[in-house]
């Protein structure tokens, strides 16, 4: 398959490939489990609703290179720490007269800073450079949807 190709050319093996039927998500990385996950459908359905002009092949390229991108990240750990720190602050004290409006900023702007960290890492990692451009389109398009996901996902908190 195309992703164990890739994670075998970056020598991440020790990364863990598994399909799940979560449809929120067309590929996620779990930093505890060291696992990148996706779901077929989705993946599909999200190509398809595109106009990147890509392959399939070349879309899930990108994503996947997103994905390692996470996986490299070296400061994921602190940050998701922080952000479950914020986030037990907020639910644990829910109706104390407080909107914790720091602390669901703090977590808004550490999911950016994760998504962005991993999208500059997927930029220096792939070696596609006929898929730049698209790339770029893709990643912008990303944290644009990933800043109102998070943004209604922290809403709800």
């Amino acid at each position: 398959m195309l992703c164990k190709d890739i994670l075998k050319k970056h020598n991440l093996n020790n990364i863990i490939l598994e399909e799940f039927n979560d449809p929120t998500y067309v590929m996620s990385y779990n930093h505890r489990y060291k696992t990148i996950r996706f779901n077929s459908d989705t993946l599909f359905k999200d190509y398809k609703n595109t106009s990147y002009g890509l392959s399939f092949d070349e879309y899930i390229v990108i994503i996947m290179y997103h994905e390692i991108g996470h996986a490299l990240d070296g400061s994921m750990d602190l940050i998701m720490q922080r952000i479950a720190v914020h986030e037990e602050t907020i639910i644990n004290n829910i109706g104390a007269g407080n909107d914790y409006s720091y602390q669901r900023q703090q977590i808004i702007d550490d999911y950016m800073t994760l998504e962005i960290d991993a999208w500059k890492i997927a930029e220096a990692l792939i070696a596609e450079v006929s898929l730049m451009t698209e790339f770029h389109n893709i990643k912008n398009d990303s944290l644009e949807e990933s800043e109102k996901f998070i943004r209604d996902k922290v809403g709800r908190l």
